[in-house]
């Protein structure tokens, strides 16, 4: 199936997607509590946003960088916040980290003063 004939099987609608723009050479985003800088400047472009299920059988990750699979979420209702919030991995306690001990030093050495690693 040729790309062309995809994309004729599938009906589109259009979306404002924003890409880098190509005189931002450099790009870094530095973020802190209740403020983030962007060092990049992006344009804005509205393209043809298209369903791929109809025709994910098309798409091979050699050929085309992704593939469309199967999958099942455990949230049946994504309208019930509660619901949502229980099954996601944002609602889940994160583990407590653990800190690692330090090294071990050699005590052979006592003519260099010790390097903090």
């Amino acid at each position: 199936m040729t790309t062309g004939s995809v994309a004729e099987q599938v009906t589109s609608v259009p979306g404002e997607l924003h890409y880098l723009a190509p005189e931002s050479t450099v790009l870094r985003r530095f973020t802190a509590p209740g403020a983030s800088i962007n060092t990049g400047s992006y344009e804005s472009h509205v393209v043809p946003i298209r369903n791929g299920r109809p025709v994910q059988d098309s798409f091979r990750l050699d050929t085309h960088g992704f593939e469309l699979l199967p999958h099942w979420s455990a949230v049946t209702d994504f309208t019930n916040k509660g619901e949502v919030d229980a099954r996601t991995c944002a609602a889940r306690p994160r583990r407590p980290r653990t800190r690692r001990s330090p090294r071990p030093h050699s005590s052979t050495s006592t003519t260099a003063p010790r390097v903090p690693r």
